[in-house]
């Protein structure tokens, strides 16, 4: 997930810092209004299975100030100036991490657009650090996750119900509708701390056959694919052979699902941070 370093974000100064941080008393601005790509390193928007137009193009403008992290996605269209259709700003390295997501006003009224739009913003939305703090804006306003944060598996059903709203157009047709799988905690055995496990699910239903991958920074994972109750479970192993140290049972631990994209189906990338209260399943305790 360090995508989210080298194609996720870039630095914008913006004013004062009320778009991360609390204005007393003021509603967090818009970026759109101080948006200036000149000067702003550019760079191809990633591709994606998950993109169904490619044909409407995209690129990246970036910038870094200090500790703070801009990209702003750009429309192409066949003429004309190159359109701001989003932008995500990041705050924080070693410290708490806050990520502001907003989609910017678009003049045009372009056929497909605005779900590519939505397509492009998820495939970075899911490049970002999954743990940290996230909320995404209405079209053309500011948010603040420093004060309203919400998971990164929030934003990203949020972004997936945003394109399922605006499919609503004869030249969408041909795009599938999206699925995203979701997966909450599940009792593990015993009291290691590196058993870890999520219960999957598909319309509150549990899904059988998901690859999930579970992370603890720095570098211990495992990985697993759920049975037909939707269990995924495995040990955590320290992929450079090391010990560990005392506070590695503190570190949150990531569950993700890469996506399945095919023929009449696409389950979209997902992540899920496990919570740290999360108790084994032990003398009879009931999962949380």
């Amino acid at each position: 997930m360090r995508l989210a370093h080298a194609v996720g974000t870039a630095g914008l100064v913006i004013g004062a810092g009320c778009l991360l941080a609390a204005c007393a008393g003021a509603q967090p601005a818009s970026v759109a209004a101080r948006l200036d790509l000149s000067g702003m390193t550019t760079l191809p928007a990633p591709r994606s299975t998950l993109i169904s137009r490619p044909d409407l193009r995209f690129h990246l403008a970036q910038r870094r100030s200090g500790i703070s992290e801009t990209t702003v996605l750009v429309h192409d269209p066949p003429s004309g100036a190159p359109v701001p259709a989003a932008a995500i700003i990041a705050s924080g390295e070693r410290g708490p991490r806050h990520v502001s997501v907003e989609r910017l006003a678009l003049p045009s009224a372009e056929p497909g657009l605005e779900v590519a739009v939505l397509e492009n913003l998820y495939v970075l939305a899911v490049a970002q650090e999954p743990t940290a703090s996230f909320c995404l804006a209405e079209q053309g306003a500011g948010c603040d996750p420093a004060r309203h944060g919400e998971s990164h598996a929030q934003l990203l059903k949020q972004i997936v119900a945003a394109r399922e709203a605006a499919l609503r157009g004869p030249q969408d047709a041909s795009a599938a509708h999206w699925q995203m799988l979701t997966m909450s905690p599940a009792p593990k055995p015993g009291t290691d701390p590196d058993q870890v496990a999520v219960r999957v699910a598909l319309d509150q239903r549990p899904f059988q056959g998901a690859q999930v991958y579970f992370n603890r920074a720095p570098h211990s994972g495992c990985v697993a694919r759920s049975d037909a109750g939707g269990i995924a479970a495995c040990k955590l192993v320290d992929y450079h052979g090391d010990e560990g140290d005392e506070h590695e049972a503190d570190v949150p631990v990531v569950a993700t699902f890469s996506g399945d994209v095919r023929p009449g189906r696409v389950l979209v990338p997902a992540t899920f941070e496990l919570p740290a209260d999360a108790q084994p399943n032990v003398a009879g305790a009931a999962p949380r």
